[in-house]
């Protein structure tokens, strides 16, 4: 699929990401947002029909890795994400489209989601590639409040799952 490049504004959060020690780049005095992936949510398998047998595997993504850094310039931070997929395709796919939601979420020190997008990723598999690579880039625009340091909040990236993925999830982790 090659990389995508996507530019959101995440206005709802510009107080909360100002100034914030949540990813990797630093600048003196002015952390920059921790980005992360939530265990728990970084898989999703979709099944044909009630099964869960490996045959009824449609597909699987997997979210390998997601980094941040974060340029300050005037009144604003610039932060740049970037998310690395890869999806397999499953015995059942009959076709070579899928789709699946994934999510990043601003969350607090104390675990709180204080802001939280989501996103649509297509995965178009290929005839005799049954896995794909690929990235999917972000970019917030975020104003700096005055007193800008909120430390502890973190940048977290994870797939849009139902309660049934959830638990399909913490099964897999348990073992």
């Amino acid at each position: 699929m090659g990389r995508r490049a996507r530019a959101t504004a995440v206005a709802a959060s510009a107080l909360l990401l100002a100034g914030c020690g949540l990813m990797d780049r630093k600048e003196p005095g002015r952390d920059c947002p921790r980005t992360g992936v939530i265990g728990s949510a970084n898989r999703v398998v979709k099944f044909t029909g009630p099964g869960r047998d490996l045959t009824d595997i449609l597909f699987e993504v997997e979210i390998l890795e997601a980094t941040g850094t974060c340029s300050y310039r005037r009144a604003q931070v610039t932060g740049d994400t970037t998310v690395r997929f890869l999806a397999s395709a499953g015995p059942a796919l009959r076709n070579s489209r899928a789709a699946v939601q994934y999510f990043v979420a601003i969350v607090d020190a104390a675990g709180a989601v204080a802001a939280k997008q989501e996103f649509s990723l297509n995965l178009p598999f290929e005839a005799g590639q049954p896995a794909v690579q690929f990235a999917d880039e972000l970019r917030q625009t975020i104003p700096i409040i005055p007193d800008g340091n909120l430390g502890g909040y973190q940048i977290l990236v994870g797939f849009q799952l139902s309660a049934d993925e959830l638990a399909y999830n913490r099964r897999l982790i348990g073992r």
